[in-house]
């Protein structure tokens, strides 16, 4: 099976049921990511790996101090071994093959179910800049990219997809 050089950071508080459905749809994919980095306050690989069974998927868990969502992923990227990586919330789930002609940055052309059952989908830019469309789930930035701002409590990814926007 082939892979992407894509690293995807998931977050998870402690449910195991919601970081599966995660970890399965990205385990059933025939263009994988290089890994997934797992952050957590409580789960452990060893845990991760007792309760979901994974064929194919690379899983690294990093334990997270539970300073919040951005810390969490900061500190996800921050263990990132690929020039790409992508956000995914535990309980969210890619469809269809999304990483197969991934090369580069760039907003997702497909929807991510997430948890509770919401879609992400790719809208245009006018839609993006009037508050609507794209949020993390649906963009891959280059692993270099500046920190998330950690004392927003909401939306703290907007300025680095405005950055992205600016960029095309």
């Amino acid at each position: 099976m082939p892979t992407v050089d894509l690293s995807v950071v998931t977050c998870v508080q402690d449910s195991i049921e919601e970081l599966g459905r995660t970890l399965r749809s990205l385990d059933c994919l025939r263009w994988r990511p290089r890994e997934v980095i797992v952050v957590s306050p409580t789960l452990t690989l060893s845990r991760i790996l007792q309760l979901i069974e994974l064929d194919f998927l690379e899983v690294c868990a990093v334990r997270d101090p539970g300073a919040g969502i951005y810390s969490a992923m900061n500190l996800g990227r921050e263990q990132a071994k690929s020039d790409l990586v992508m956000y995914l919330n535990a309980g969210d789930e890619v469809r269809a093959e999304p990483f197969r002609d991934t090369v580069k940055p760039g907003f997702l052309p497909y929807k991510v179910v997430g948890a509770g059952r919401r879609k992400f989908r790719q809208v245009g830019y006018h839609k993006l800049l009037f508050g609507r469309g794209y949020c993390h789930q649906a963009v891959i930035f280059r692993s270099s990219h500046r920190n998330y701002a950690v004392d927003y409590e909401v939306s703290a990814d907007q300025d680095l997809i405005f950055e992205m926007v600016r960029q095309k």
